[in-house]
């Protein structure tokens, strides 16, 4: 049995330990040992379940010097004896330099730019140094070549994706979005936008808010769900502005996943992302989706012609735009049908065993 480190920032609440949880539920344990290391101390929901649910240990690092933390990582190095070390955060690809002896591939998973801007000289220098990098949207390679890393050091590996079985049936999709609307009591004849994410400005709710005020006029029954924590820094904004009647906002749901059936469209306004899991799960889901071009959104919908990607990529941020658009899908069910019946091919790529063996070769590299 070959032992291997997963090498991570934070286990908090993001879309990389979403994956890593993927990755570590699906792994081959009759042939692989793992274990979960985090730099820092920030663990949360992922902690609980990668420990007691999958058995799986994890160690943190903590909060101490960038050489307390190397030297602890090194000790443990030497005592685990990995075969490889698979990281899911740019921003641990210095240890790198700490795993010399191992097969050490590095990721990017969020936008280079925007991790540029964190880093010191010497850390970015170090970040680039990895032999190997997993990226998951082609957008993320090009950056990294851009960079100087060399084409075939730059592997493309698609995020993982459980379907929902449930969704799959458009009987039971009708039943669960009648059911959801109920219990968040929803105009039942509504047309739903609906918009998720944390409370960060890189989610461009404040984007979302304009281009849905745009839109109010021009589509009769038009209604706006906002979910996740981010949802509510603009409930005192929609009341000021008397628009209460157009919006349901949920706050924080657990499994939001769950609840995307209930929208008609699904509009992804981020600024930044790398492979943005809510919008395969909204496609999933059944939802048209309009979506900023952003990380892996065009690797998402590569199912779609040139024509259908102009009807739900925008290309940049123009509230006119953006409700120019979302007017259209909003109006015309059959094309947001077509489009997203479409797209949901491309989840099949995604699909567990076909992502697993495309980690397995870079372990066993």
């Amino acid at each position: 049995m070959k032992n291997i480190i997963c090498l991570i920032g934070q286990l908090g609440n993001g879309g990389s330990e979403r994956q890593l949880s993927l990755f570590l539920k699906h792994l081959d344990r009759t042939k692989y040992n793992p274990a979960v290391v985090v730099t820092s101390n920030s663990v949360g929901r992922w902690e609980d379940y990668i420990k007691n649910e999958l058995s799986i240990p994890v160690i943190a690092l903590g909060g101490s010097s960038a050489l307390i933390k190397t030297l602890k990582y090194r000790l443990f190095l030497m005592k685990f004896r990995p075969e490889a070390v698979i990281c899911w955060s740019f921003f641990a690809n210095p240890l790198c330099k700490a795993s010399w002896g191992t097969n050490f591939v590095g990721a990017l998973r969020n936008s280079l730019p925007a991790a540029m801007e964190e880093l010191g000289p010497l850390r970015l220098k170090l970040a680039l140094s990895p032999k190997n990098f997993i990226v998951n949207s082609s957008m993320l390679r090009g950056q990294l070549i851009d960079e100087g890393i060399a084409d075939e050091k730059v592997h493309l590996i698609w995020n993982i994706f459980e379907r929902t079985a449930d969704f799959a049936d458009p009987v039971k999709r009708e039943n669960i979005k009648r059911e959801l609307r109920k219990k968040y009591n929803v105009p039942e004849d509504a047309v739903v936008v609906g918009w998720a994410g944390r409370d960060n400005p890189v989610k461009g709710l404040s984007f979302f808010m304009e281009a849905f005020e745009k839109t109010i006029d021009k589509v009769p029954g038009i209604h706006a769900f906002l979910g996740g924590s981010g949802s509510l820094a603009v409930k005192d904004e929609i009341k000021r502005k008397g628009l209460e009647k157009y919006f349901t906002v949920a706050g924080d749901i657990k499994d939001i996943r769950f609840t995307l059936p209930l929208a008609d469209i699904f509009f992804l306004s981020s600024t930044s992302e790398g492979m943005p899991n809510i919008l395969i799960e909204a496609i999933d889901a059944g939802c048209g989706v309009l979506a900023t071009d952003v990380g892996g959104v065009r690797n998402i919908l590569e199912m779609l012609d040139e024509d259908e990607l102009s009807k739900v990529v925008l290309e940049n941020r123009d509230p006119d735009n953006a409700s120019q658009k979302l007017t259209a899908l909003c109006l015309d069910k059959t094309m947001r049908n077509g489009i997203s019946t479409k797209a949901a091919r491309a989840l099949e790529l995604m699909e567990p065993r076909k992502v697993m063996s495309m980690f397995m070769k870079l372990i066993e590299k």
